[in-house]
């Protein structure tokens, strides 16, 4: 919805608005009140929403960018989903009123295109062939991220360096450079190129079909780290001598890739205490499906697939 022009209104002015949710706001029960705001009819703050009808209101509280957070149990109580288009009425200076809200016109999908271009496969979705001209990091990239880790590593393991906080991030961002960046069609490589991409990544079975659905975009997914990174940073300090560039380059060749998983599976790692942790009987020394450990305590192991494509 376009914003209403910015006007400044004394108070005790009642404006009617309609707002369109998206989807990210239905979910987490956020409200945008930006025209109201600039026009003065609401400040940031405490904010009463009510519905007449429904016996619940809620007192939410409004951010110096005029976002409203608090409306999760109000929009359950009226059944409100994304694309839903509210009327609502601004009572200033602290008041909206939902007075009803309307299912938006569903979105027909567009037919599936599929690339003709000379190099591309028949059949293959567009999106798709896209993504196929994306290459994973070769050796050269690979030996620069394992080369500056291992600089970093003598900073970030020296806690009376003032600087080893600032090192142990940057082992983390290029912990994931290494599983999530990819190569574009300039050969050079490009922040989260291959982030979600379950042609190139390990990934679970509903985590591929998400990603199909949703052509290549990440919604619902998470960039999972089979060997959590803070794990990865934890072995690579605690050793007695630091590693060398070849030894860094060795460990995350074998142990630093990427599982695309679907919310409710990263949620699973959540609930049996594997977010960030390895489990009992882990051994730095995992090869092959031993690597995957965590997924199996988790019960996902079954639906774990390795990358259909390696370039």
């Amino acid at each position: 919805m376009t914003d209403a022009p910015e006007l400044r209104l004394p108070q005790g002015v009642t404006v009617s608005h309609e707002l369109r949710l998206t989807p990210t706001y239905a979910a987490r029960g956020w409200l945008y009140a930006g025209a109201a705001g600039r026009a003065g009819l609401l400040s940031p703050g405490l904010i009463n929403v009510i519905a007449p009808g429904i016996a619940q209101s809620a007192r939410c509280k409004m951010n110096a960018n005029f976002g409203i957070s608090g409306l999760g149990s109000l929009y359950a109580a009226l059944d409100v989903k994304e694309d839903d288009v509210l009327t609502v009425t601004i009572n200033a200076p602290a008041t909206i009123t939902i007075l009803s809200h309307k299912r938006a016109p569903t979105r027909k999908a567009p037919p599936e295109r599929t690339s003709r271009g000379p190099n591309s496969s028949p059949g293959v979705p567009r999106w798709m062939a896209t993504r196929l001209r994306n290459q994973t990091l070769g050796d050269e990239h690979r030996q620069f991220i394992s080369g500056e880790i291992a600089k970093l590593i003598p900073v970030a393991a020296d806690q009376s360096h003032s600087s080893w906080r600032t090192a142990r991030f940057l082992i983390d961002s290029l912990l994931w450079c290494w599983t999530a960046d990819g190569i574009d069609d300039r050969g050079e490589a490009c922040r989260d190129r291959l982030k979600y991409d379950c042609l190139r990544q390990f990934h679970t079975v509903d985590a591929r079909k998400r990603w199909e659905q949703n052509r290549g975009r990440g919604t619902g997914l998470r960039h999972e780290h089979a060997v959590p990174r803070n794990q990865l940073i934890t072995r690579m300090l605690s050793r007695g001598q630091h590693p060398t560039q070849a030894e860094v380059n060795a460990l995350l060749c074998r142990l630093c890739f990427a599982v695309v998983v679907t919310v409710e599976e990263d949620d699973e790692l959540k609930a049996k205490g594997l977010k960030d942790c390895l489990p009992d009987g882990w051994d730095w020394n995992a090869e092959g499906d031993q690597r995957l450990l965590r997924y199996a305590r988790a019960g996902l192991i079954d639906v774990v697939r390795q990358p259909s494509s390696t370039g």
